[in-house]
């Protein structure tokens, strides 16, 4: 079962002070009559405050807006007189190709637009060719020297290690040492001559760590800056 609905009553502006009730009729002070008045002003003056309110930071963000594109107007005119300024600069690969070479792959593989040859995709599409081109031949030409530089590298890094075990052996310290850092190091670091020298210098100090050498006072840390007989020719 709904209970019934009470229907809402509209308020009711409140009554200005100081009413009299004379022989059944109000009469209002004209005193009370002026002050009534002066708050219903005041409060209508308030309402269109709030509501005038928006509207004035509209007016001043269309003022600025009006400010800002006066500012720049002269840009945009100037613009308008040199379209060319407008557009987009084409990248070196695509300039280095020539008037001649453009018009002639564009009438090869019939390439047009409305108003003639298509030179502009010509020259990309020229230019994008060259691109992978060069692309190519560099990852062969890579490809081509990578056993060599192997090669090279694996040669450097064997006389390395034949001249750090021979400086090692010098000291009493067994040859194997050396031999298990280098097998930890890839030859394209030990083959340069500041890896093999830190190598060797790391499986002295591992030796005399562990005891299994007496050594003498540490003259092998300046052993780089003496020649050495049997060292080989990049490290001399």
């Amino acid at each position: 079962m709904t209970e019934p609905v009470t229907p809402s009553v509209p308020e009711t502006e409140p009554e200005p002070a100081g009413i009299v009730d004379v022989q059944g009729q109000k009469l209002v002070p004209l005193a009370a009559l002026v002050a009534e008045r002066e708050r219903i002003r005041a409060t209508s003056e308030e309402k269109h405050q709030k509501e005038l309110e928006p509207l004035k930071t509209k007016a001043a963000h269309a003022d600025q807006l009006e400010a800002d594109l006066a500012a720049v107007q002269p840009h945009l005119e100037y613009l308008k007189q040199h379209p060319e300024l407008l557009k987009r600069e084409e990248a070196p690969e695509v300039q280095a190709v020539t008037d001649e070479e453009a018009e002639r792959y564009a009438r090869r593989y019939e390439l047009y637009t409305p108003q003639g040859l298509d030179l502009a995709r010509a020259r990309h599409i020229i230019a994008d060719n060259r691109k992978e081109m060069k692309q190519v031949a560099e990852e062969a030409a890579r490809e081509a020297v990578k056993p060599l530089a192997a090669t090279t590298a694996t040669q450097l890094a064997r006389q390395n290690f034949v001249w750090a075990a021979q400086e090692a052996q010098k000291r009493g310290v067994d040859p194997k040492v050396v031999a298990e850092i280098w097998t930890k190091v890839p030859a394209e670091l030990s083959q340069h001559p500041e890896v093999a020298q830190h190598l060797l210098r790391t499986a002295l100090g591992e030796a005399s760590l562990s005891g299994h050498v007496a050594m003498a006072p540490p003259d092998w840390v300046i052993f780089a800056l003496r020649p050495q007989i049997n060292a080989p020719s990049c490290l001399r």
